[in-house]
């Protein structure tokens, strides 16, 4: 089963987004902290805050200026983040620059590299069209758009581990409808839907294996690790006093980071699947 690797204590803030990776050989962690701009990287292994990513911006409604996108790339070179309305904006790990911005000046959910490293999926909402994914190189050009049926809007975005695939949560736009709510694998080249699972997530990433998912959960304060072939729960990840806004795999896929309101990121030892 699964067993808590260690619990990292946050700030006064909620730790609304988290994303794991290496930078110099140290596994690290970039943080987001309601309310505040700049994101910190932190040593992943004692907490210790390495430095911080973006300028603070005082006076702007934190609505506008919480990250609610944050993703390493494969290679740890660059991260991805994003506020609530796009652009979705990419930074140098090590030096904190800023290298391009990509996909558009719209609501935006998430976002998630390929396992190369050189396709950006971007989740959000256009005003015009309604949900939308869009996949970008790393010059920020749309390499393929994903829709979705009217009313729905993806949440999340997560490649499979050969990159043929493209998984999303999506849930209702307007209104709460759990029966909208649901995981779709795409064949993201063709432009179609090719699997789907009846998991209450709004956040929904592989492994590094593909072999499964975890995601957090819409309908209580935890998250959960799923067998991505068969769509079977293997684990319940329970601890958070208050909702799990983020999770995400280390790049060995041994661990899981779950990220809450309640101020903390817990480090979890997810069980693999039978055989």
């Amino acid at each position: 089963g699964e067993q808590i690797a260690a619990t990292l204590p946050g700030e006064r803030s909620s730790i609304t987004r988290i994303a794991l990776g290496e930078v110099d050989g140290r596994t690290v962690m970039v943080c987001a902290h309601s309310g505040t701009n700049p994101l910190q990287v932190r040593d992943a292994t004692t907490g210790e805050a390495m430095r911080t990513v973006g300028e603070a911006r005082p006076g702007e409604d934190p609505f506008d200026v919480d990250a609610v996108v944050i993703e390493t790339s494969p290679d740890g070179q660059l991260f991805a983040s994003s506020s609530t309305f796009g652009p979705v904006r990419v930074w140098d790990a090590r030096t904190g620059d800023e290298m391009v911005t990509a996909g558009p000046d719209a609501w935006i959910f998430h976002a998630a590299w390929s396992p190369d490293g050189e396709l950006l999926a971007i989740a959000g909402v256009d005003e015009e069209e309604g949900g939308v994914v869009r996949i970008v190189d790393r010059s920020g050009e749309d390499v393929a758009v994903l829709r979705d049926e009217a009313g729905v809007a993806p949440k999340s975005v997560s490649f499979s581990a050969d990159g043929k695939r493209l998984m999303t949560a999506r849930s209702s736009i307007e209104r709460a409808d759990p029966s909208l709510t649901a995981v779709h694998i795409w064949d993201w080249e063709a432009e179609e839907i090719v699997d789907n699972f009846a998991i209450p997530a709004d956040r929904a990433v592989f492994d590094p294996t593909g072999t499964r998912i975890v995601a957090t959960l819409s309908t209580s304060f935890g998250a959960g690790v799923w067998d991505a072939e068969s769509g079977r729960r293997l684990a319940t990840l329970s601890g958070h006093r208050s909702p799990v806004f983020d999770v995400t795999f280390s790049p060995d896929g041994t661990t899981v980071a779950s990220a809450g309101q309640d101020g903390t990121v817990r480090l979890w030892y997810p069980p693999m699947p039978a055989g």
